[in-house]
């Protein structure tokens, strides 16, 4: 290899690095977001509740797999299923 393709893959190594930095330290992890993990009645995992942080939660069952959302709307909620089916609205008492 010659020096200059040498100087260039260093170039490109590190480009790539500043880049895969930079988009990580944008990007908020779940739990950074806030994520909790639901348990049953006998105290095994069941799934979790992550916080978009926009407003909606996502909600995942033990296996990883999306069964649904929330919205909030102000004093209200919408709540959506899996295949994202309305299934009704949560209201707020004052």
């Amino acid at each position: 290899m010659s020096g200059k393709m040498i100087v260039n893959l260093a170039l490109m190594a590190a480009a790539c690095a500043a880049i895969y930095f930079a988009f990580m330290a944008l990007h908020a992890s779940a739990e950074e977001r806030g994520s909790a993990a639901v348990y049953d009645k006998s105290g095994h995992y069941s799934g979790s509740i992550v916080n978009n942080g926009n407003g909606t939660t996502s909600q995942y069952d033990g296996a990883g797999r999306f069964t649904g959302s929330t919205i909030n709307q102000g004093s209200s909620t919408s709540v959506y299923d899996g295949a994202g089916r309305f299934q009704g609205t949560i209201h707020r008492r004052r």
